[in-house]
């Protein structure tokens, strides 16, 4: 047998590669599950089109996972990624941001939830989380403070009194 050919020592993987290819199978089978519900499609399929994703942007698997679950969306993907916002000096997480931006255009939560990848149930919380932060009560409200310096919701009570 030629030397180079022979087996090399066994190494044992360590704690931590087994726990990251946990994190890894588990985030690929959530994706898979998003992907399954929203199009209808088997686990197979869902599979396929992730694979597809990653080895057509270049992106690894669990990237691209990760993307579609909205834990962490690819560099390229977003250019709020990573970079807080103030806006009428209150200062917005990139996801906030990001679906202020889509509020303001006018998508629903639908719509929202598809273009981040993320559920619709994942789109309400980030909205009342960021209707809370800048005090508005829906998104109306909202898009009014985003796009006007200085909007102040109308409050009940105090704006009825004249």
């Amino acid at each position: 047998m030629d030397p180079d050919d022979a087996p090399g020592p066994h190494t044992t993987p360590s704690v931590d590669d087994l726990l990251r290819a946990l994190e890894s199978r588990d985030l690929i089978g959530q994706a898979k599950g998003i992907l399954m519900e929203r199009h209808r499609i088997t686990a197979d399929d869902a599979f396929t089109r992730l694979t597809q994703i990653s080895q057509n942007s270049n992106t690894k698997l669990v990237e691209v996972a990760a993307a579609v679950v909205g834990q962490r969306r690819p560099a390229e993907a977003s250019p709020l990624d990573g970079h807080t916002r103030v806006l009428n000096g209150v200062k917005l997480r990139p996801r906030e941001a990001e679906i202020l931006r889509l509020v303001v255009d006018g998508c629903t939560n639908k719509q929202i939830a598809e273009h981040l990848y993320l559920s619709v149930e994942t789109v309400r919380t980030h909205l009342q989380g960021l209707f809370a932060k800048i005090g508005v009560t829906n998104r109306t409200q909202a898009a009014m403070w985003a796009v006007r310096p200085g909007y102040q919701p109308p409050r009940i009570g105090r704006d009825l009194q004249g």
